[in-house]
């Protein structure tokens, strides 16, 4: 069963990586993929957007904030400290098999993925803040855990459970905090 696993994994990372492929998404993916690390992002947008949503919703966007800045340091503790070293799976790149490698990536290990995990873990802690936005923040989940593996980074069962490890800190994560009182959702 096992085998057959992850077969059929490395099966959808050829046909993404290698097969469903244009020039436009080569150079998109990429960008996507570490968006973060882009310094006009890193230290102009990102704290432009923080600091307007601190002075348009004040306290809201705080308690918002100390939510998603828990949630993220937990969900990369538990994925990069515990799961990944106890799966030990090594990344396409890395594991001997054909790849098309379009970005750089940082340790050897794959299972499970960061990105994935961090995006969904967002996802859901702003979606339960903000309802109407659910949308636009899950697209923004799958398309940069999408992009992991299309630039040969992870395999898709990596962003799966990525995504699915998140989701669950997230998950419990706002539960608790709603019943602190710490978190609500938005009323506008």
């Amino acid at each position: 069963m096992r085998e057959t696993l992850v077969s059929f994994d490395r099966y959808l990372f050829h046909i993404i990586n290698g097969v469903l492929v244009c020039r436009p998404l080569n150079y998109v993916m990429p960008t996507i993929t570490d968006f973060h690390k882009i310094s006009l992002v890193r230290f102009v947008l990102l704290p432009a957007i923080i600091l307007f949503w601190i002075w348009k919703r004040r306290g809201e966007a705080l308690r918002v904030i100390l939510v998603l800045g828990i949630v993220a340091g937990f969900t990369d503790l538990i994925a990069y400290r515990i799961v990944k070293p106890l799966v030990g799976r090594l990344r396409p790149p890395l594991a001997g098999i054909p790849v098309v490698l379009r970005a750089h990536f940082g340790g050897k290990l794959s299972f499970p993925s960061n990105h994935a995990a961090n995006m969904f873990a967002a996802a859901a802690v702003l979606s339960a803040a903000y309802p109407t936005l659910t949308p636009f923040f899950y697209t923004a989940a799958v398309i940069v855990s999408y992009s992991r593996v299309y630039v040969g980074v992870h395999y898709p069962f990596d962003v799966i459970g990525g995504a699915v490890l998140g989701s669950i800190i997230a998950f419990i994560a706002i539960r608790a905090a709603r019943k602190t009182g710490i978190f609500q959702q938005s009323k506008a």
